[in-house]
């Protein structure tokens, strides 16, 4: 069982929104955002509950699209 998953998003701005709302549709919600002035930082979705298994999106402006 995983115990969080992380995805590294060139856009933390965009890419937490879309996420925001796709991720209310099964109960979770953002519990912490970490974006920093540059665009960098971390959002991470979650129930709320100890120890539950959680969701981060980590904003990268290395990262490059797939092709």
């Amino acid at each position: 069982m995983f115990d969080h998953i992380g995805i590294a998003f060139r856009d933390l701005k965009s890419s937490g929104s879309f996420y925001n709302r796709v991720i209310e549709q099964i109960n979770l919600r953002l519990l912490k955002d970490h974006t920093q002035p540059d665009g960098t930082g971390w959002l991470v979705f979650g129930s709320g509950a100890s120890e539950a298994p959680f969701f981060a999106n980590k904003g990268d402006p290395g990262v490059r699209r797939g092709r």
